[in-house]
């Protein structure tokens, strides 16, 4: 697959969940303080001797998320968190909590971002919350990695958003 098919697909999924939050902003608070969903059955955590492979693997896609017990998935958004802050000097005011509760809200309704890896999505998601600081313009960031659509309907879903707030 070239690269202007990866860049179009990555842009297709990440319209489609913009969409998602525009959805969801309207109709319900997703706060941080919002409980997560729950899987039907919640699996045992992982072993500190097993988060190397489920780092690797979360590196490549996200196929295994769903089946990761809940601290797990905050290991591993803590994890990407951590080396954003190490290798790029990228500062967040949200948690990983918030981006565990985010994901997992983006994957009940956009399961093709299953296909992308775990750092790409936690990138989108804080630039999408303009919480991806690393010293550019958040706007002028959120433009270049979101594309001209995402960054309009991102834009729509951070207004409904405050105005669900703000009532």
């Amino acid at each position: 697959m070239n690269r202007n098919a990866i860049v179009t697909l990555f842009s297709v999924l990440a319209v489609l969940t913009v969409l998602y939050w525009v959805r969801v902003s309207a109709t319900e608070d997703v706060s941080v303080n919002a409980p997560a969903a729950e899987p039907a059955s919640i699996p045992s955590p992982l072993s500190a001797k097993e988060y190397p492979a489920m780092l690797a693997s979360l590196s490549k896609d996200l196929n295994i998320w769903n089946r990761l017990h809940p601290a797990d998935q905050l290991v591993a958004v803590a994890a990407v968190m951590d080396l954003f802050v190490k290798q790029n000097q990228v500062k967040f005011t949200k948690s990983p909590e918030f981006y565990v509760r985010r994901l997992n809200q983006t994957l009940m309704t956009n399961g093709e971002i299953r296909a992308m890896p775990l750092d790409r999505v936690m990138m989108i998601l804080s630039v999408m919350e303009y919480d991806f600081d690393n010293g550019q313009d958040k706007d002028e960031l959120a433009r270049q990695i979101l594309g001209p659509d995402m960054y309009k309907a991102n834009q729509e879903r951070l207004k409904l958003q405050t105005n669900v707030s703000s009532n």
